[in-house]
């Protein structure tokens, strides 16, 4: 079961979260998911004379690191699988370090490339529109109002920058109505989205990753990171998965 919690409004909200803490399908695929962006595929792809390892297909690696992922969740107690620093602890799966890639190869980057756009990253974003689906039929339930209807493939990404200036502010439209979830948030960073008065804070951990964002068609939110070690600025703080819907058609 998952819950859809709204601030009252005449005109219906402009903010949902859709909470599936309660859901095990939706928790595990997006936390796999999650953890799948960390990991650095290369060793899986590249074949290594030394050992006599055979260079391997990116479809082939891709389901073989997700199922190790979720066998790992399935074995682990409750209170330990959601939590990413005792998956870190445990897994010998290499990891991106720093996982946004360096800064340079992303300043030099063309918009949809460098190392926030590779192949096997493309992949884990296509697979969001999976736990968008199942967010996207919770609420459709829970609405009083219309929402637009979800239909897969309609994920994208949205990557956001810390601001070199004064003004950490980001504003962002939504012309349709929009599921936002993260993939990834840059340590000690918190995300605050506001809408016509509304607000809710993303951390990169504890129950951020249990509940996805829902804005209306036609607002614009006002996107807040503040990085509390002071070490963002012009860096990337943050990666979302965005799952579009289509217009309403009363809208």
């Amino acid at each position: 079961m998952m819950a859809a919690h709204a601030p009252t409004s005449q005109d219906g909200p402009p903010l949902r979260t859709i909470d599936f803490s309660q859901n095990p399908a939706v928790m595990q695929v997006s936390t796999a998911l999650r953890r799948l962006w960390l990991v650095d595929p290369e060793n899986f792809v590249v074949s290594n004379p030394e050992d006599g390892s055979e260079s391997r297909a990116l479809e082939h690696v891709f389901p073989d690191i997700t199922r190790q992922l979720g066998n790992w969740i399935a074995e682990t107690p409750p209170n330990d699988c959601w939590d990413d620093s005792v998956w870190k602890s445990q897994t010998d799966l290499p990891l991106l370090d720093p996982p946004e890639g360096q800064q340079a190869e992303i300043d030099a980057s063309e918009a949809g490339e460098g190392p926030l756009f590779t192949p096997f990253r493309q992949q884990v974003y296509g697979v969001y529109d999976h736990v968008f689906w199942d967010v996207y039929h919770s609420l459709k339930v829970e609405a009083e109002e219309e929402i637009g209807e979800f239909r897969p493939p309609a994920t994208t990404v949205m990557v956001l920058e810390g601001s070199e200036d004064e003004s950490p502010e980001i504003s962002h439209s939504f012309p349709v109505d929009t599921f936002v979830y993260p993939v990834w948030i840059a340590p000690k960073t918190t995300l605050t989205f506001s809408v016509d008065g509304h607000e809710k804070t993303l951390t990169p951990v504890g129950h951020t990753w249990k509940f996805s964002l829902w804005f209306r068609a036609g607002n614009t939110a006002t996107i807040t990171p503040q990085d509390g070690a002071g070490e963002r600025r012009g860096r990337v703080v943050a990666v979302l998965a965005l799952g579009q819907c289509e217009e309403r058609i009363s809208s």
